[in-house]
């Protein structure tokens, strides 16, 4: 299984106040490709409060979709970001951007130190392709990658 991890500490004030719009409900709710789009899986059940960013725009997955693995496109960036609170601040938010690959499944898993408050996102591919073979992982693993996405929050 390959793996990547991105640490994060204490959130800058832009993610804060995108932790605040998307608990107001000013994020769109997430919508899986339609069949026949190259697709692949994430399974973000341990990511605390997530939103996705597709297509420069972030998204917060629909409730019943952070219980079990969903549908992302396959085939271009996307952006996962975990936010960890600590009382009413988000104290750290860490993300990971990265191409997924059609048919693939990835797993996401999230720490956080509460001593040291450090956090990190965990991104483990299911299937890595043997190595050589066309179609590795393309991973970013900061922040700055994400907002190299351009979501319109960052």
């Amino acid at each position: 299984m390959a793996h990547v991890r991105a640490m994060g500490g204490r959130a800058p004030g832009v993610v804060w106040l995108g932790g605040l719009l998307a608990l107001a409900g000013c994020y769109p709710t997430y919508r899986p490709p339609v069949v026949g789009v190259p697709q692949a899986e994430i399974d973000i059940v341990h990511v605390p409060n997530p939103l996705l960013c597709i297509d420069g725009r972030y998204f917060v997955p629909a409730s019943f979709d952070v219980y079990k693995p969903m549908r992302v496109p396959a085939g271009r960036p996307i952006g996962v970001r975990a936010r960890q609170r600590q009382g009413p601040v988000v104290a750290c938010a860490p993300g990971v951007s990265f191409t997924p690959r059609a048919g693939a499944s990835y797993k996401f898993d999230f720490t956080f130190n509460y001593a040291e408050r450090l956090c990190a996102l965990d991104l483990h591919d299911k299937d890595p392709p043997p190595s050589g073979l066309t179609g590795p992982l393309v991973i970013m693993s900061s922040l700055t990658d994400l907002d190299d996405m351009r979501c319109e929050t960052d």
